[in-house]
This record gives C-alpha cells, sequence and structure tokens, in this order.
C-alpha cells in the first residue's frame, strides 16, 4: 500500500504553490491552448520530466496536469486514443501526473477548504479555487508531498511563460523533428530549451509470479474432472477502498473467471494494486483444487493475464486462448452497472 507518511509541504511551500496556481488563472491559457499542445518541465531535483497539459479549452475542466516521466506521458497518449471510450472510468486509473484544477468551493476536501483558511487566502466563484492533487494508477487522488508541491509550483511557473509566448507565436512547439517535444529545464540562475524525444516505446510486461511447484504437481496427480471453457478478464472497481487509516485508498481490481456456456460466475476476486497478480494466480488454482475441475481451456483478452495463467496452463495441460469473452463482458458489465446505481 502507499502510505500518506511523507513530509507535507511547509507553509512557505504551500504559499509558493497558491501563488502560482493564481498566475495560472489569471493568466487562462486554456482559451487558446489545447490539450495536445504538450511541452515539458524538467524537475531540477530528480531530473524527471513532467510533461505538461493544459486543459479547460472546452470550458469544462480547468486545469495543468503534469504527467510523470515517460510512463505518465503514455497513460496520456493513450486516453487521448480513445482506448478507454467503451468504459471511460478505466482512464482514470491509468493517469500518473500531479494536477492542478479550478474547482467550485463544494469540491474541495476539507482539509483543501482548511489549509486554504490556514494561510489566509481568499476565492470567490465558480471554478475559482485551486485544487492540487497526485494521481497515481490504481489509487484514489491524494494530497501532494513536499518535494511533489515544489516540481508543481516550477511546473506551473514554467507552464505560464511557455503558454504567454504560444499565445503569440504558436510555432514554439512545432518539433523540427516527428515526435520531439520542446523541454525547458534548469541552466545556472535561468532556464533553456531543448527538443527532446520521449521513449513511448510501450513496457515489456512485468515478469510472472513464480507459481507454487508443489501445488502444481499435487493438481497434475490429482484425478480431476475435465470441463468446457473458462473466460477470464479484470475491472478497476470505482469505489476505493482504504486497508489502514494512514494509507492511501485504492481502487480494487476485480479478476473474474467465467463458464463460457453458461455466464455463471465460478470465482470472483478482488486485489489491490500491488498484490491482484499473485492473488489472480492463487484465485486459479484454488478453483481448480476446490471443484475438482480442470477446464479444457481459459479465454481472456487480456494480455497481461494471459502471462499469468501461462505456467499454470502448461503444467496443467490447458489451453490458453487470446480471443473474445463475450460471457466475461456480460458480467463486467453487469457489475459496474451495479456501482453506477448505488
Amino acid at each position: 500500500m502507499i502510505s500518506t507518511s511523507p513530509a507535507a509541504p511547509t507553509e512557505q511551500e504551500w504559499r509558493a504553490l497558491y501563488a502560482a496556481a493564481v498566475q495560472l488563472k489569471a493568466l487562462e491559457p486554456w482559451e487558446w491552448m489545447l490539450d495536445d499542445d504538450i511541452f515539458g518541465v524538467r524537475d531540477p531535483e530528480t531530473q524527471q520530466i513532467g510533461y505538461c497539459c493544459i486543459m479547460g479549452n472546452l470550458g469544462e475542466h480547468f486545469a495543468l496536469a503534469v504527467y510523470l516521466g515517460d510512463e505518465g506521458l503514455r497513460g496520456y497518449l493513450q486516453i487521448q486514443s480513445g482506448a478507454f471510450e467503451e468504459n471511460p472510468i478505466e482512464a482514470l486509473f491509468s493517469q500518473l501526473c500531479l494536477q492542478v484544477s479550478f474547482e467550485d468551493r463544494e469540491m474541495l476536501t476539507k482539509d483543501e477548504r482548511a489549509q486554504i483558511k490556514a494561510l489566509g487566502l481568499k476565492y470567490r466563484g465558480r471554478n475559482a479555487w485551486p485544487s492540487f492533487r497526485n494521481y497515481t494508477p490504481g489509487y484514489f487522488p491524494w494530497a501532494l508531498s513536499a518535494p511533489e508541491a515544489r516540481f508543481l509550483t516550477l511546473a506551473i511557473e514554467q507552464a505560464c511563460e511557455v503558454a504567454a509566448r504560444f499565445a503569440d507565436d504558436p510555432e514554439i512547439l512545432d518539433p523540427p523533428v516527428d515526435g520531439a517535444l520542446l523541454l525547458r529545464e534548469r541552466a545556472g540562475e535561468g532556464w533553456r530549451e531543448i527538443w527532446h524525444q520521449p521513449d513511448l516505446t510501450p513496457p515489456l510486461p512485468a515478469a510472472a509470479p513464480p507459481v507454487d511447484e508443489l501445488r502444481l504437481q499435487r493438481l497434475r496427480q490429482a484425478k480431476l474432472r475435465r470441463t468446457g471453457a473458462w473466460e477470464s478478464g479484470r475491472f478497476s472497481m470505482p469505489q476505493p477502498v482504504q486497508d489502514r487509516a494512514d494509507d492511501r485508498p485504492y481502487y480494487p481490481v476485480s479478476t473474474l473467471f467465467v463458464d463460457a456456456a453458461t455466464g455463471m460466475v465460478l470465482a470472483p476476486g478482488v486485489g489491490d494494486p500491488e498484490g491482484w497478480r499473485e492473488a489472480y494466480q492463487e484465485q486459479c488454482l484454488d478453483l481448480i483444487e476446490q471443484g475438482q475441475v480442470l477446464p479444457r481451456e481459459i479465454a481472456s483478452t487480456d494480455v497481461e493475464l494471459r502471462d499469468l495463467l501461462a505456467p499454470i496452463c502448461a503444467a496443467l495441460g490447458i489451453k490458453l486462448k487470446a480471443r473474445e469473452t463475450p460471457m466475461f463482458d456480460d458480467v463486467r458489465e453487469s457489475f459496474l452497472a451495479y456501482f453506477d446505481r448505488m
């Protein structure tokens, strides 16, 4: 789990962050910039690049998102590609960024309102109240740590600089080569600009956790009844949970095995963002052991799930198929519709 223990910003850091947000709001760069006018700012403390995206041109969500590293940028581009059109809530679970947004007062948390009051700041009207958030895949949006607050302050200040120049000359973001992005980074006492080529190559999937070989051996020797086909998939549950008071809430990963002929859920499972892979493999083995059945095949459209199932299927002679899973899709939609009604 992600703990909330990292040091919170100091009063001075909060004041600098709110002052930068006021500067951004007064500039209103969303009036002339679109959310695909991307540029980078390098964190002088960590050397990580934050890719800046100004939102609000449609008049709905006024914000600056700073996507963290190439991983954050790949997540942003995946959202922009329309990958989550059928299931928009999943877009929330792919974001890795820091964000300042401008909200109505009632949209702020109790802690945010208390922070503003303690600093003696005043805001009035709609979309006027700054809100600062860390977005991490699988986790509930959370308050900033001190290093994040310092970087977001710098990113906002540099975004204002770029946006003001862009208003006069939109060509400043036109790259000399395809795929390059303008990057601002510290140089001595000032800042310089270079062209940076981010690495957008999809990362290799994480190696599957090892499976208990003794357990697989026992299952190979057991007289298990052969059955039909199963379908399997996963989705993120839209209601966050919190294991302990000092932990960051997370969105549970729900993994399911469904009978391909009847649509009956055979084994539901729930895991946290860090431990769900091992739990999924255990879920499959538990289903086989407890039911004393062995499916002829398991199908999934999810590459990562197939990687996790591969050692189990190879050891037990189960065909592993990459095909559509209509029964699982129906079950998933029913689950999500239930949460929509809550």
